[in-house]
């Protein structure tokens, strides 16, 4: 929903295309993006998000139990250049 203590709230993929100014990327392009940039900002905007994502992981994984957890889209691009 995007209110305040949501996961989406700070895990936002429309706020780091924002951030790196790009319009309507599909996931490739998203992450040559990442890939590309330098800036302190986005490394640290990703670091925040990676965190978030991880937490919110942790604590469907320690109530669900579930064998694996598989992520697609913006949220593998996301961990794999955490």
């Amino acid at each position: 929903c995007g209110t305040r203590g949501c996961l989406e709230a700070v895990v936002s993929r429309s706020r780091l295309v924002t951030a790196l100014g790009l319009e309507h990327p599909d996931d490739e392009d998203l992450a040559t993006a990442l890939d590309a940039t330098e800036r302190r900002e986005i490394a640290a905007m990703i670091d925040t998000q990676f965190g978030a994502l991880c937490i919110g992981l942790r604590s469907v994984v320690t109530v669900l139990n579930p064998e694996s957890v598989v992520l697609g889209g913006y949220l593998a691009t996301l961990w794999e250049r955490a």
